[in-house]
C-alpha cells in the first residue's frame, strides 16, 4: 500500500491506517487475526489508546516479531501528569515495545481542559519528559471541537491532529485542513465511517483520499472489513456523479439525528452527558457488552433519567437535533438491551 508523510514527522504511514476500537469486540485469537491481516496487505499505520480495553494487548501480540516499518500510536484521557506517564509505561508494556511513535491527548473539547494540559504542569509536559526518556516519539492531540483544533494546530505544540472527518462531517475542510497542512501538522481522520453510521468503506475512503495529507483511520473487526478497506484504498479514487448522489443522499438521511459531538448543547443543568448518550447505538456496534452495560456508558445512559425536558440543549444544538426525544429512544434501547444480555 501506498506510503505518505504524517505531516512533518518523519514517520511514513500507509494510505489508510488501522482504529483499534471494534477489536474489543472479539475474542483474542480472533482480534490478532485481524491485526495480522492488516500486516499481510502492508498496512503499517495503528491507532489505538489506552482505554480501549484488550485493543493494545491484542495489537501487541499480533506484530511480535513484525515490529520493522510499523508507526505505531496511542493516547489517554488522563488529565494528571503521573498517571499519563503510568499509562505510557502501561501502553508500551502492552504493545511489547520500546518506543511509541506517536502519543496523543486524547478527547481534549473545551478550552478549558486545553488550557489545563498544555499549561505548566500539565499533561503536555509530562508527555514530553517521556519523549526525551525516548519512549514516545512525537505528540499530537485528538478533539471534537472545531474551536479547540484550530487552537492546536496552529500552537505548534503537536505534531498531529485527529478530528472527525468524513464525508457527512466536513467542518474540518474550510479552514482546519489548510491550517495543518501551513503548520506541517499531520490530519488523522477519526470517524471516517461515521461512528459505524456509513456503511461503505469505498465511499467513505474516495471521499477522504481526495485531501493530501489526510490519514483516515478505520476501526474494522473482520478479515474482509480490512480487505474492503485496503482495495477501496488502492483502487480508483475518482468519485462519480452517481456516488457523488448517493453520498449526498446518505448524509440527508443522517442529519436530522447525526450527533456530530460539537459539544455546543452542554452544559446540561441536569450534568446528563448528552453526546455520550446519543452515541450509545454506536457503542454497541464497535464495543463488547461488558463495556456498554456498565462503566461511564452504563452511568450516562442512567443520568438520562434525570431530565427535566427544559430543552436547554435543544436551543443551543446548532444542527437542531431533537435531542430530548433522541435521548429517550437510546435510554430506552439501553434499557432493551441490557435486559436481554443479562
Amino acid at each position: 500500500m501506498e506510503r505518505v508523510p504524517l505531516g512533518e514527522t518523519g514517520l511514513m504511514v500507509s494510505r489508510v491506517g488501522f482504529g483499534g476500537i471494534p477489536i474489543q469486540q472479539l475474542d483474542k485469537a480472533d482480534a490478532v487475526a485481524v491485526v495480522n491481516r492488516c500486516l499481510d496487505l502492508d498496512i503499517n499505520f495503528f491507532d489505538t489508546a489506552n482505554a480501549y480495553t484488550t485493543s493494545e494487548g491484542v495489537i501487541g501480540k499480533a506484530i511480535g516479531g513484525r515490529r520493522d516499518g510499523l508507526v505505531l500510536a496511542t493516547k489517554s484521557t488522563s488529565r494528571r501528569p503521573e498517571r499519563i506517564i503510568h499509562h505510557i509505561d502501561l501502553s508500551l508494556e502492552r504493545l511489547g515495545v520500546d518506543r511509541i511513535d506517536l502519543y496523543q491527548l486524547h478527547g481534549i473539547d473545551d478550552a478549558e481542559t486545553y488550557q489545563q494540559a498544555t499549561g505548566p504542569g500539565g499533561v503536555l509536559s509530562a508527555v514530553r519528559r517521556a519523549r526525551e526518556e525516548g519512549k514516545v516519539g512525537h505528540v499530537g492531540i485528538t478533539s471534537h471541537s472545531l474551536d479547540v483544533s484550530r487552537v492546536a494546530a496552529a500552537s505548534g505544540l503537536f505534531e498531529t491532529l485527529q478530528f472527525p472527518l468524513n464525508f457527512v462531517d466536513k467542518e474540518a475542510v474550510a479552514d482546519l485542513l489548510p491550517l495543518c497542512r501551513r503548520n506541517g501538522v499531520g490530519f488523522i481522520a477519526m470517524k471516517p465511517m461515521g461512528g459505524g453510521r456509513l456503511e461503505s468503506a469505498t465511499l467513505a475512503l474516495k471521499y477522504l483520499l481526495q485531501f493530501p495529507g489526510v490519514v483516515p483511520v478505520v476501526g474494522v473487526n473482520a478479515a474482509w472489513q480490512v480487505e474492503a478497506m485496503a482495495a477501496a484504498a488502492s483502487g480508483d479514487l475518482s468519485i462519480s456523479a452517481k456516488e457523488e448522489r448517493r453520498m449526498a443522499e446518505i448524509a440527508a438521511g443522517l442529519d436530522k439525528e447525526y450527533c456530530r459531538h460539537c459539544n455546543y448543547c452542554q452544559p446540561c443543568p441536569q450534568e446528563i452527558m448528552i453526546s455520550t448518550a446519543l452515541d450509545f447505538p454506536t457503542f454497541v456496534k464497535r464495543f463488547p457488552a461488558e463495556f456498554c452495560f456498565s462503566g461511564w456508558v452504563a452511568d450516562a445512559m442512567a443520568r438520562v433519567d434525570d431530565c427535566t425536558d427544559c430543552g436547554e440543549c435543544e436551543d443551543r444544538c446548532p444542527f437542531h437535533l431533537p435531542i430530548r426525544q433522541l435521548l429517550r429512544d437510546n435510554a430506552a434501547h439501553f434499557r432493551r438491551l441490557k435486559a436481554s444480555a443479562c
